[in-house]
């Protein structure tokens, strides 16, 4: 988000990713009633609903069995609150790692980076999981 100021007037925009299990139209309720008791006004100007895809679906159980084929560890899917690639893909996709489940995340940070071991096992895991689409395509 931001805020600027100019003279009498100041605009401020909000990145608010919000769970699946709410509406973008509660938040914006919300919001909007905040601003009334602030005599300000509230403008949406992009909304993007969040991308959810259930763990039990075709397309994670089988990511899951590439990475279980390429670490012989048991996956742990899990979700961020991020605005993925995976979004344009109108919820027939998703990102798929790399993070592992002792990693420390520091995703889009000054200091992002990941080992280079456990960025071979991801691209090996990544690849393995692409020919398995590509069988049942």
């Amino acid at each position: 988000g931001y805020i600027h100021i100019e003279g009498n007037e100041a605009r401020a925009a909000f990145d608010i990713r919000y769970p699946v299990s709410i509406t973008g139209g509660s938040v914006y309720r919300q919001f909007r009633y905040a601003a009334k008791h602030n005599k300000l006004d509230v403008k949406v100007l992009n909304h993007e609903k969040p991308l959810y895809i259930e763990k039990d679906s075709e397309l994670v159980k089988l990511l899951s069995g590439a990475y279980k084929a390429v670490t012989d560890e048991e996956p742990e899917p899990h979700t961020t609150g991020g605005g993925t690639y995976a979004r344009k893909l109108g919820g027939k996709g998703l990102a798929f790692g790399p993070a592992f489940k002792d990693d420390e995340v520091n995703m889009h940070n000054a200091d992002e980076s990941i080992d280079k071991e456990k960025f071979l096992v991801a691209t090996g895991f990544r690849l393995f999981g692409v020919a398995e689409i590509s069988v049942e395509i």
